[in-house]
């Protein structure tokens, strides 16, 4: 049994069907392609640290916590992954020695994420090659449009 290919006319009679907006599209399809170059820029960055982008992200967000250490629901909250990916994440990099994971002292629920020293360093090592990243990458846009691109973006995040 054979299959006939597809037509362009086949094509466009699903495409309305499936009631496609090709402007939406374009944009979508554009926004995916840009995410996924820049996500593979980044790992590529992390990696010659030794890390991975999620562990790098994870680093992040405990260090810029002007507490210190941040509880695994925050870092949940502030990463876009569930608890349950930021509690086997973090565990990990805690057998890596890169973080502590410790219970909270008056709430033994809460787990309270911090650096260690390996941690520090490691962020040091990783943090200016993906910040070259990402200058490298947003590089073709004018400075004057980050504020507009980050606007649009945070509306799509909300």
């Amino acid at each position: 049994m054979s299959s006939k290919p597809k037509t362009p006319k086949q094509f466009s009679d699903l495409m309305t069907r499936a009631n496609r907006d090709a402007d939406a599209s374009r944009v979508a399809i554009a926004l995916y392609r840009a995410a996924s170059r820049f996500s593979q820029q980044v790992e590529e960055a992390t990696a010659q640290a030794g890390i991975t982008r999620p562990q790098f992200f994870v680093l992040m967000e405990v260090a810029a916590s002007p507490a210190g250490s941040l509880a695994l629901r925050d870092v949940s909250a502030g990463l876009g992954v569930t608890p349950a990916t930021a509690s086997w994440l973090c565990k990990r990099m805690e057998e890596d020695g890169l973080l502590d994971r410790r219970r909270e002292e008056g709430d033994a629920r809460v787990l309270r994420i911090e650096l260690t020293r390996k941690g520090w360093s490691t962020l040091g090592k990783a943090a200016p090659l993906v910040f070259e990243t990402e200058k490298a990458f947003l590089a073709p846009l004018p400075r004057s449009k980050y504020r507009t691109l980050t606007g649009l973006l945070r509306q799509l995040d909300a």
